[in-house]
């Protein structure tokens, strides 16, 4: 429910997608002309992630809310990468909620509002026939997109400390600001919270896409930290180390 249709992808997938990427430039450009005048860039008219922009701020509101805890300490470690001016692209949850968009087959995802009316009831089985279906479908999905950044703002974490890493996003990384172990701590953390919303989901497909993803993440940085000179010159050891870690 998550993915929408997996059994095929239908011709209207396929006019959702290009619909949804009209706005980019697919016109071979003309000849290299000195007479020719250039078009001013619109930066609006190719960014898609203004596509996706207020469903964005709404999943990083409900990350922050979703990682409160008790422990004044720990609470301040997990939200330092959360906080306004060091929130990161947020590349991951725009990616995930675009692609939603096209294989659900619709022009546009659901009203913001009517999405977050569904969300409290977003951990429910699919089969829940009270739901608005629509914005149902899409709260689960945005759901997903929270677990996959805390997951990877967790990665981040235990990268710095890996790497001895003194900044990040433009500010001190935790580990520096704070300590080694506080960062360790306070990625552990995120990695729980996140299992537990990915176990509230209930679906067993995406539980085992999820974790085989953080097993990957665990084998792509021992990859990289144990790579002799060979390795650090093979391609194919990049692709696969990269693929781990990131794609």
């Amino acid at each position: 429910d998550l993915r929408g249709d997996s059994a095929a992808v239908s011709s209207s997938s396929f006019s959702s997608l290009n619909g949804l990427f009209s706005c980019l430039p697919h016109q071979a450009p003309p000849p290299c002309n000195s007479q020719t005048p250039l078009a001013k860039p619109n930066p609006q008219a190719h960014d898609p992630f203004a596509l996706v922009r207020d469903e964005i701020s709404n999943v990083g509101e409900r990350m922050r809310r979703s990682i409160a805890t008790d422990v004044p300490m720990l609470g301040d470690a997990a939200d330092y990468f959360f906080a306004q001016g060091a929130s990161g692209k947020r590349v991951r949850p725009t990616v995930l909620l675009l692609l939603a968009s096209v294989l659900s087959g619709s022009e546009r995802p659901p009203n913001v509002a009517d999405v977050d009316r569904a969300a409290p009831a977003a951990h429910l089985t699919a089969v829940d026939e009270t739901a608005d279906a629509p914005s149902y479908l899409r709260s689960r999905q945005q759901r997903l997109a929270e677990i996959t950044e805390l997951i990877h703002v967790a990665s981040l974490l235990h990268d710095d400390v890996v790497d001895g890493a003194d900044t990040r996003r433009g500010v001190a990384s935790l580990n520096a600001h704070a300590s080694n172990k506080l960062a360790v701590l306070a990625g552990d953390f995120l990695l729980a919270r996140a299992s537990v919303q990915l176990a509230n989901l209930r679906d067993p497909d995406v539980i085992v896409l999820l974790s085989t993803v953080l097993e990957h993440l665990v084998a792509g940085e021992v990859m990289q930290l144990n790579a002799d000179r060979t390795e650090r010159l093979s391609y194919d050891h990049y692709m696969k180390k990269t693929y781990y870690k990131t794609a």
